[in-house]
């Protein structure tokens, strides 16, 4: 049974504040078009699945339950299988409902071949000229319930050609219309270098509204000794999960299993807690030092030329610039476009290859 538990919820949330770059969508009230901050393929992969949903449910109705209506109407289906009789059936005869298997006139078993198919075309010539029946359970005009569920499939071969047109304009307009409303590192971001340790995002943002609105700020710390302890804490992970397992079958085995393998698992796990205090003590340290890099968003294109033109063409005019326009009236930023296509989680993974060549 399922219990709600509201502090474990709520842990989950605060987790997720601080270590997610999205929102959280309810899965009943999210919108598809919400998924556009996941990117706009995810959005796409969605409207994809929406519109599908859409189509074959419209489909299942019209021909799919109308035609099911129909046959199930009929006393034209066999209720034993005959591949040979019921390969066409006797469901193009408008002149009889007796299914064809009782017929066996169809598709003799006996000669299967060229000649039944030639047997079967003068059958259904010759039944044109007959009188149509009525159905046995909903007394329909057989000819008209037979041209009725051509016509009803030819209509929605169309319908679905028609929407795999629309499909193919919606989803341009939609990768369009998510461009235009989505702000993206890539798109209006410029990289800011030589900015103090000690840097905060409002200060930056100040100083940076001077040529337009920013919408985002992200501060690039020091990590390349944190990445080194993460991945050394799953080195650790990997071989205490070993170390386990051997002692498992050990006991599986013997009731009394060698010391070695006991302390090989406390071994680890004394590994594990140290790295594990490791990285809690770097991350806290990381709140308000070892800024190295910052990422500065603006609200439109406009904005970021406006900031880039306004920079000092070279390495000699940069360090000659008035306090007035420095940060802080004495740091002199190092202010350049982010490359195209290359958002901030990349660039800042560069930036720890780069850091670790350097050590």
């Amino acid at each position: 049974m399922f219990v709600f538990n509201s502090k474990a919820l709520c842990t989950r949330l605060r987790y997720h504040e601080r270590h997610a770059h999205h929102q959280v969508h309810d899965v009943k009230l999210a919108k598809v078009g919400d998924f556009k901050e996941f990117g706009a393929g995810h959005m796409l992969y969605f409207y994809f699945l929406k519109y599908c949903a859409i189509i074959f449910a419209i489909l299942a109705i019209c021909p799919g339950a109308v035609q099911i209506t129909m046959n199930a109407a009929g006393g034209f289906l066999s209720s034993f299988a005959d591949f040979d009789t019921l390969t066409l059936g006797n469901f193009g005869l408008q002149s009889s409902n007796v299914n064809a298997a009782n017929l066996n006139i169809t598709l003799p078993s006996s000669n299967a071949g060229a000649d039944a198919e030639i047997m079967i075309l003068k059958l259904f010539l010759a039944d044109a000229e007959n009188p149509s029946v009525k159905m046995d359970t909903i007394h329909f005009d057989k000819r008209s319930s037979i041209i009725t569920m051509t016509a009803l499939d030819l209509a929605m071969t169309v319908v679905f050609f028609g929407f795999c047109i629309f499909l193919i304009w919606n989803t341009k307009r939609l990768t369009k219309l998510a461009d235009e409303h989505t702000v993206t590192i890539a798109d209006y971001a410029v990289r800011v270098q030589f900015v103090p340790k000690d840097v905060t995002k409002e200060e930056l943002k100040a100083y940076f509204e001077e040529w337009g609105p920013v919408v985002q700020v992200d501060l690039a710390r020091r990590c390349s000794e944190l990445v080194t302890l993460v991945e050394d804490r799953q080195k650790i992970l990997h071989a205490l999960d070993l170390a386990i397992a051997k002692l498992q079958r050990e006991a599986e085995k013997v009731p009394m299993v060698k010391e070695d393998f006991e302390m090989s698992v406390l071994d680890y796990k004394y590994d594990l807690s140290l790295v594990n205090e490791a990285i809690k003590a770097i991350q806290l340290g990381q709140q308000g030092e070892d800024v190295v890099e910052a990422y500065i968003t603006f609200v439109d294109d406009t904005s970021r030329n406006r900031c880039i033109e306004a920079q000092p063409k070279s390495w000699a005019k940069r360090m000659l610039m008035d306090k007035s326009l420095r940060f802080r009236q004495m740091h002199a930023l190092l202010i350049t476009r982010c490359e195209a296509g290359l958002g901030l989680h990349r660039q800042l993974g560069m930036n720890r290859i780069e850091g670790r060549s350097a050590c």
